[in-house]
Formats: C-alpha cells, sequence, structure tokens
C-alpha cells in the first residue's frame, strides 16, 4: 500500500480581556485534504483519489480568581471551550493510519481537535468544561488540580476506545505536586461520569537526591483500544 496526502490549513485567533477579568479566544480553523490512495486493500477500492473540506469555529473562555494567603499565591480558573464543525460523515475512501489511537486527557480537553493526526478530524459541536486550581509558595513549592469533561451534541461511533464516543465523556482528573525541587509526584485518571468507575487511572514520582535519581510508575487502563484490560508499572534509578 502507498499513501500520499497533501493538506493546507489556515487558523485565526484572537485574545480578548473583558473588563471584569474574563478571558476570551474566539478561533475559526479550516482546513483541506487531498488523497492519493494506492491499493487500500484487496477488498476495497483501488487507486483512487479522495478529497474533504473540514473547519471548526468555536471560542475558549476562563475567568481567574487570584488570592494571596500568608507566603502562597492561589489561582482559581473556571473554563470553557465551544466548538462547532460539521457532523461526522464516513470517509470510506481514506485510509486511516496515523490517528487509531486517541488517548484522552488533560493534555487535550481543551483541544478543538483531539485527533493525534491527520487522518481523523473531530467533528460535530461539543463542549469542553472544567476548572483549575494552581498554588505557588515563595519557597518554590507548587501544586494543581484540573477537573472537566467533554459533552457532545451527538456521539462519534469514530471515537473507538475513549469515553469520547458518548455524549457526556468520562470526568478528567490531573494533578501535581511538587514540594520542593528534588521530588515531585503526580496523577491522572478517567472517571466514568455514569458508574463513578475508574476507567483509567496512572500516577507516578520523580526524585533526583544528590547524584541519584529515579522515578516509579503506573498505569491501569480499562478502556483501551483494542478492548482489553492494560496494567503496568515502570521504574529507573
Amino acid at each position: 500500500n502507498s499513501n500520499e496526502r497533501a493538506t493546507i490549513w489556515a487558523d485565526w485567533s484572537r485574545n480578548l480581556i473583558l473588563p471584569n477579568g474574563i478571558r476570551l479566544r474566539p478561533f475559526a480553523n479550516a482546513r483541506a485534504d487531498e488523497y492519493y490512495v494506492s491499493s487500500q486493500s484487496p477488498t476495497q477500492l483501488g487507486d483512487h483519489t479522495a478529497a474533504r473540506a473540514l473547519g471548526t469555529i468555536g471560542v475558549d473562555a476562563s475567568w481567574p480568581f487570584f488570592k494571596r494567603q500568608n507566603d502562597m499565591s492561589i489561582v482559581l480558573e473556571p473554563l470553557a471551550q465551544i466548538a462547532i464543525s460539521p457532523n461526522a460523515r464516513p470517509y470510506s475512501t481514506i485510509p486511516n493510519e496515523d490517528s487509531q489511537t486517541l488517548l484522552f486527557d488533560e493534555t487535550n480537553l481543551f483541544e478543538y481537535n483531539k485527533s493525534p493526526g491527520f487522518d481523523y478530524y473531530e467533528s460535530g459541536q461539543r463542549l469542553n468544561i472544567g476548572g483549575r486550581a494552581t498554588f505557588r509558595l515563595d519557597s518554590g513549592g507548587s501544586g494543581q488540580l484540573l477537573v472537566g469533561e467533554s459533552l457532545r451534541a451527538q456521539p462519534d461511533p469514530s471515537l473507538l476506545g475513549t469515553s469520547l464516543n458518548r455524549t457526556a465523556s468520562d470526568w478528567v482528573i490531573a494533578a501535581s505536586l511538587q514540594p520542593v525541587n528534588q521530588f515531585s509526584a503526580y496523577t491522572r485518571a478517567l472517571v466514568n461520569q455514569s458508574t463513578g468507575a475508574l476507567d483509567r487511572i496512572e500516577v507516578g514520582a520523580n526524585a533526583n537526591v544528590y547524584k541519584v535519581s529515579g522515578f516509579l510508575r503506573y498505569l491501569r487502563d480499562d478502556i483501551d483500544i483494542a478492548g482489553a484490560r492494560v496494567e503496568n508499572m515502570q521504574g529507573g534509578l
């Protein structure tokens, strides 16, 4: 098989701060793909070309609140994103090679297109909401907690292996803590919106003392795209 793709896109955004401190970032994205597909499989089309036009408009919004408490700075920040695209339509003539696995977590919760590659493009109307709390000590310590979820007007069956194929995704929870420069810890989890069960959890810690550094990490994923439960632990010194 031999596949080639040409892509052209344009992005626009603007940052606005209202007098009451609300931050707004309206944005727009337009993209066009042209594919040349050679012998996709014996049961599908032979050599052919396929084209599609894609686009999204939306707005990011946040409203940070700042507070000073003794030797600590605290920021509480409600977050929201509205993204509107045409509803999903099947492109049976376009192979999906670079977007078969989509990991949903705090890193792409507020991305209008959560796809890791080009072959899939997130579509439909969705609302990503959440809240973030951050604290920093004058001595250098810090911590952060993020909670949020993604809501969709219609489920997208293309998003198998994630909770994004439902109208209400799992709750995304992520926390990190670094009390001193030599030690940090983190956890991230996906909590089932209906049952409260942990669909995915990852915890880890890193330490660096004098000339010795090490890490420990544990992962359990019950919604792997292959349908199998994944569980592993890693460590290093």
